[in-house]
């Protein structure tokens, strides 16, 4: 008797055993077949410029960049937070995934017919994305193999895609301008001494030198310490300071009152503000060189807070502002011009890009 229920218990199990490995066949068939329908479809090409292909995977690259620039666009204009259901819903006839697409294509129209330029420019044999792939796994063994050799490399041990694919690109930007330089975009001296009067007032600012009379009075210890004693303490000082330099004593002649031995001591030094400073006044000055510039010739502030000090304080000289000189710029300026005639020639191509988008394959793409 009971070896038969043995034999019933073994074949239960031996089912169940049977069913579970049947169900595993399965998930792993699907999950290849997924695999393969994906693969498929990354191969595919989603549209042509002037008879480039632009595939699935080079697209769906530019389309994930443009996932933070829409979200933050329709956040600001509709007051929508995305979530589940975000890319396939409208707001006011506006689909986040249809926006997304559109500014993903035009990058791509942009980006292939600067390729396409690169080419006729010889930098470049093939432009498809198949080739640069093949491109990125050649450079990362390359560099795998320097690694183990102890070789000295640059960069990355390995490439990301997209990193790579945006230094490439930006390099051979780089060489395209340096190409067209003096063929097709010419300029003379007068063309930049006139670009640089356009921009200058944007660009090219020089702020003139401040030089100023500070009193300040700091309310933290050696360790940096604070305590509210300390600091309305020290508020009292700089009042009684300012208070005698807003009367028009000598700054010579205001003496600290402050026993002998006593921290809070009020301090007098001149500082000068000009472009040699700036980055330091930057970092460490930036209230105190905004409040100067504001000061004319013998005005003195109000009480200024920052760092844990307390100053007053007031404008010896300035100098009024101007601009840097043409010459110490030029370089700056042919290159900013380069630019702009370099983007003009990139809209040329665009609009006269004959793109023909492969519809079925490109309305089944999305954000996923």
């Amino acid at each position: 008797m009971n070896n038969v229920s043995n034999r019933k218990c073994s074949r239960k199990k031996m089912m169940w055993v049977i069913a579970i490995i049947g169900v595993v066949v399965a998930v792993t068939a699907i999950f290849i077949s997924f695999q393969v329908i994906r693969n498929n479809t990354e191969n595919k090409i989603v549209a042509t410029v002037n008879g480039d292909p632009v595939y699935v995977e080079e697209f769906r690259e530019r389309l994930l960049m443009q996932k933070v620039p829409v979200q933050q666009f329709f956040r600001e204009k509709y007051g929508i937070q995305a979530g589940d259901g975000f890319w396939e819903s409208y707001f006011e006839g506006e689909n986040p995934l249809k926006t997304a697409k559109e500014m993903a294509l035009n990058e791509c129209v942009q980006i292939k017919v600067e390729q396409q330029l690169g080419r006729d420019k010889g930098l470049v044999e093939d432009i498809s994305y198949p080739a640069f792939l093949k491109q990125l796994e050649k450079e990362n063994k390359r560099r795998k193999k320097a690694v183990e050799n102890n070789e000295i490399i640059y960069g990355p041990v390995e490439y990301q895609k997209n990193v790579y694919y945006e230094y490439l690109y930006s390099n051979m930007k780089i060489a395209l301008k340096e190409l067209l330089e003096g063929k097709e975009i010419q300029f003379t001296e007068e063309d930049l001494m006139s670009y640089y009067e356009q921009i200058k007032d944007s660009l090219y600012r020089k702020e003139g030198e401040v030089k100023i009379l500070k009193a300040y009075v700091t309310y933290t210890d050696e360790n940096r310490n604070f305590s509210e004693e300390n600091r309305k303490a020290a508020l009292e000082k700089i009042r009684q300071v300012k208070l005698k330099m807003d009367q028009g004593e000598n700054i010579k002649n205001i003496s600290d009152s402050s026993p002998k031995g006593e921290s809070l001591k009020v301090n007098f030094v001149e500082q000068v503000f000009n472009e040699k400073t700036a980055k330091h006044d930057q970092q460490s000055a930036l209230e105190l060189k905004t409040r100067a510039r504001r000061l004319s010739v013998g005005e003195i502030s109000d009480i200024i807070e920052e760092n844990n000090t307390f100053y007053v304080i007031k404008c010896l000289e300035r100098e009024a502002d101007g601009y840097k000189s043409f010459e110490e710029v030029r370089e700056n300026v042919k290159s900013k011009f380069i630019d702009e005639k370099y983007n003009e020639m990139v809209e040329g191509l665009v609009k006269a890009a004959k793109v023909e988008i492969v519809g079925s394959v490109y309305d089944r793409i999305n954000m996923q």
